[in-house]
């Protein structure tokens, strides 16, 4: 986090089961879980699957008001 200069981050690694691979959170940092969210991410769903598939950044500049606490 202190190295790319960010305030928050989180943690993913791929895996596979049964030859479909898929993105499992494995920690963050300064990252507030609202209850259980979800620590498992097919490639393509939400914005790390989305990277994960496409091999790009996503910048976020436009971050809707409470989005993160």
């Amino acid at each position: 986090i202190e190295y790319i200069g960010a305030s928050q981050g989180v943690l993913s690694v791929l895996k596979e089961d049964s030859d479909k691979p898929y993105l499992e959170t494995i920690c963050h940092y300064a990252y507030k879980k609202k209850g259980k969210e979800k620590q498992r991410f097919d490639i393509g769903e939400g914005l790390a699957g989305q990277v994960m598939r496409t091999h790009k950044e996503i910048y976020l500049e436009k971050i809707p008001d409470g989005y993160l606490t």
